[in-house]
């Protein structure tokens, strides 16, 4: 399984990668803009975009929702240090399977391929 990570701050994401990536079923690949990101899911359809906080071109749910208008079989996962039931209410109709942590750690990871595993 491929995932396409949309951040320009790479190295936050080190530890997430170790979980993410642990037993060999998904590979992350990383996207520098969310404009990238997108033309990676256009061309790879790959089964998650997951989405930094910060990125230069786009605020991260507006990412998704642009996703989902390219090949909209792609899960999301959003970094955002926002409260749980604010995240949700904003996130509501975007089919987001996760919120992590900022910045987002081993522990999202693992829980993030558990997730995507069992709906893909």
């Amino acid at each position: 399984m491929l995932a396409i990570v949309a951040t320009n701050r790479k190295e936050r994401f080190a530890s997430f990668q170790q979980g993410a990536e642990q037993d060999g079923t998904l590979t992350l690949s990383y996207a520098s803009t969310g404009l990238s990101a997108l033309e990676l899911v256009r061309s790879k359809k790959p089964e998650m975009l997951i989405v930094d906080a910060e990125l230069p071109d786009f605020k991260p749910l507006e990412l998704v929702s642009e996703m989902l208008k390219v090949w909209a079989f792609t899960q999301a996962a959003v970094v955002d240090s926002m409260d749980e039931h604010e995240f949700h209410e904003e996130s509501e109709g975007l089919g987001v399977l996760m919120q992590l942590d900022d910045p987002p750690s081993h522990e999202n990871g693992v829980k993030l391929l558990q997730a995507l595993s069992a709906v893909v």
